[in-house]
């Protein structure tokens, strides 16, 4: 984590990369060896100076929430199927994730036999 200094936003973090570089003329290089941001590499700050965005990797050292995407279903996931989109097997009655759309049956109602001709 970034002991010198609290940052809540990418524009602070940039703010402050600047202000070091620009202001007090120190290189990227003396910038991250002196250890104002963690391990970030000089590159990096570089590139987050100039306007990029902060690799997700380097959220930690530099106090920044970590990023995660979260995705919201919605209805029932049947037993056996632990995903959307789930078949129900028409002899068992079974979900199942179906490897193909013409299939109809559950893979131990009617398992995967593999190619003709290559022996198993």
């Amino acid at each position: 984590m970034c002991q010198n200094m609290p940052v809540r936003s990418p524009d602070i973090i940039r703010e402050q990369i600047l202000e070091l570089h620009g202001t007090r003329g120190l290189s990227y290089r003396a910038i991250a060896r002196n250890g104002h941001f963690g391990n970030v590499p000089a590159g990096t700050l570089c590139a987050i100076a100039n306007g990029y965005p902060i690799p997700k990797r380097w959220h930690e050292d530099l106090g920044l929430e970590i990023v995660a995407n979260v995705v919201v279903m919605h209805g029932k996931v049947s037993n056996g199927a632990q995903s959307i989109g789930e078949t129900i097997c028409s002899r068992c009655g079974k979900a199942f994730i179906s490897n193909h759309p013409r299939r109809s049956k559950c893979f131990t109602c009617s398992p995967y036999r593999g190619k003709k001709g290559l022996p198993q």
